[in-house]
């Protein structure tokens, strides 16, 4: 099966009521926008005997015993909805368009779907690739038959249930680090339900509505990338994924009364300490270096000297250069009072001496991530410049200090942490990019081109890293024993919690293979809150890490 010469999937709906959550309208029109499939059949399926009356958490949140949970919804969206509300009902029809079939199946309760003669007949008519099946319910075994790739179900939460009125609730309430939501393929029973599609996204311990927005705005676009891949390279494209989740315990609908009291508890407690830390500390980045002649660039973090920039700025996303037997490092400089970045570089020497910092690069716009390499003796830079939706390339006209803007490589893209290598007769770009809206820790996007000008294509699996505790790029890949790694920010719970160490196992414009091989944390290896970048050029290593300073000369013991 072929992307450009396939014919289109056919796609039917089902559907609670042609009322569905904005989110869900989304993912069917990404589906459609991408002209590879086609809706030909919508049915509603609604409880026997009467209308539908839409979600579960709808009739459940009647009830007085959900009282405290609808009042503090309500006040959480007041307080951290961050855009349009992501359940806010939107007809699913127009999406859908002029199909050929429309009905309506009854069900009984919340028993599975037991469609009749009748129904079972059009919908064998229709002769179906897939089937989004965006109810509660589930999918009787007459009908599972009857898509020839499966019925499709978005899920959220390790326990996998299907209602996105509470995804993200109970790890928000709970603190949890990671929030995971994905596709899945339906069976007679769940226990044998096989997931498709999985993703995770860093949990927001603050507000429930923020951390929902966060993940339904990007499960919308599972779907969508599934069919890619299904009309892409045929069913081998949707064969189950590894579950790296344990299944949990987690409840499936909104906490009671009882147990909500408890969970606002553990949340203001959360905001207090938080509260608290902002106004006793600095949160500040900072930079360490190491000389040593050692090959192993994932070896101990001891042995470092720190570079502690003032209170009113931090140092993070070093870069080091080796050039005529003397050292630099390039790295972000960002002062608090702009909460605008740019890039600095310092000179340091095996002695310990270091020159003061010197700005080398500012724009209009937040700069960080100086990704620096030479081609043809000439020295480029790619900082990160996510806030103009591009990647950017800068040409060195006098090093170390003098960098003129070159060209662009990659336009109208919201796009961090651009890292850049080449294997064989193709250079690769590393690149974190992220729907609107959506944070951009989680996904990893892959483009290659002929040379480091481009142009640069996009790998037809993007993202090709869905996971927050992996896809961040975190400095230059690096070969040991003839293998290629890639570290990557481990996101979670924090932004910059650690480092992971990936090793490619198979790299081309068709696929994307690579496998963790270690992680480090700060606070167990160094004595720090955070660490997400790791670097090495000749002898010289450098690493930075996430500090609290205290803003009174007192023990740091909070």
């Amino acid at each position: 099966m072929s992307g450009t010469t396939a014919r289109k999937l056919r796609i039917g709906l089902f559907v609670d009521s042609i009322d569905q959550p904005w989110w869900m309208r989304h993912a069917v029109d990404l589906v459609l926008r991408s002209e590879l499939a086609e809706v030909v059949l919508l049915f509603e399926v609604a409880p026997d005997g009467g209308k539908s009356t839409g979600t579960r958490l709808q009739s459940l949140t009647t009830r007085g015993r959900h009282l405290l949970f609808r009042l503090y919804a309500a006040l959480d969206r007041r307080l951290w909805g961050a855009g349009p509300d992501p359940l806010k009902p939107a007809s699913i029809a127009p999406a859908a368009g002029d199909v050929a079939t429309r009905g309506a199946i009854r069900r009984r309760g919340d028993d599975a779907v037991i469609p009749g003669a009748a129904d079972l007949a059009a919908i064998r008519e229709q002769q179906l690739d897939v089937a989004l099946w965006l109810t509660s319910s589930r999918p009787g075994a007459e009908l599972l038959p009857l898509a020839r790739y499966g019925f499709w179900s978005f899920f959220f939460g390790e326990s996998g249930f299907s209602d996105s009125n509470i995804a993200g609730f109970w790890e928000a309430m709970l603190a949890r680090p990671e929030t995971v939501s994905g596709l899945k393929m339906l069976s007679e029973s769940a226990a044998a339900d096989a997931v498709i599609y999985m993703s995770s996204a860093r949990t927001f311990p603050y507000s429930f509505r923020r951390n929902q927005e966060n993940v339904l705005r990007k499960t919308a676009e599972f779907a969508y990338r599934k069919i890619r891949d299904l009309h892409h390279a045929g069913p081998g494209a949707i064969a189950p994924v590894r579950n790296e989740w344990a299944k949990s315990r987690e409840e499936r609908m909104p906490a009671g009364n009882f147990r909500m009291t408890a969970l606002l508890s553990l949340l203001l407690g959360r905001i207090a300490r938080r509260a608290i830390q902002k106004l006793l500390f600095v949160d500040q980045w900072v930079i360490a270096y190491k000389f040593d002649a050692d090959t192993d660039e994932t070896q101990s973090l001891s042995g470092f000297t720190w570079l502690m920039p003032p209170k009113d700025r931090f140092w993070a996303d070093p870069f080091p250069v080796e050039k005529d037997g003397r050292y630099f490092i390039f790295f972000e400089e960002l002062m608090f009072d702009s909460g605008k970045g740019h890039i600095s570089v310092i000179e340091v020497d095996a002695a310990g001496r270091q020159t003061q910092p010197v700005k080398v690069l500012e724009e209009k716009h937040h700069l960080s991530y100086p990704f620096i390499f030479e081609w043809d003796g000439v020295y480029y830079m790619i900082p990160e410049s996510g806030e103009k939706r591009c990647v950017k390339l800068y040409r060195c006209a006098r090093f170390p200090d003098q960098w003129l803007p070159d060209r662009m490589l990659i336009e109208n893209i919201r796009a961090v942490d651009a890292t850049l290598h080449q294997i064989g007769d193709k250079w690769w770009m590393f690149v974190n990019v992220s729907p609107e809206g959506v944070e951009i820790y989680d996904e990893l996007h892959l483009y290659y081109a002929n040379s480091p000008f481009g142009p640069w294509l996009p790998h037809y699996r993007n993202p090709v890293v869905s996971n927050v505790m992996y896809a961040r790029p975190a400095g230059y890949l690096f070969e040991r024993d003839d293998q290629l790694f890639r570290p990557a920010q481990i996101c979670a719970p924090i932004y910059g919690a650690g480092l992971s160490f990936n090793r490619i196992l198979r790299i081309t414009p068709e696929e994307y293979v690579e496998r963790e091989t270690r992680k480090i944390f700060a606070g167990t290896e160094i004595k720090a809150h955070g660490i997400h970048t790791w670097n090495k050029a000749g002898s010289l290593r450098v690493i930075d890490c996430f500090v609290r300073t205290p803003r009174l000369p007192w023990p740091a013991a909070f």
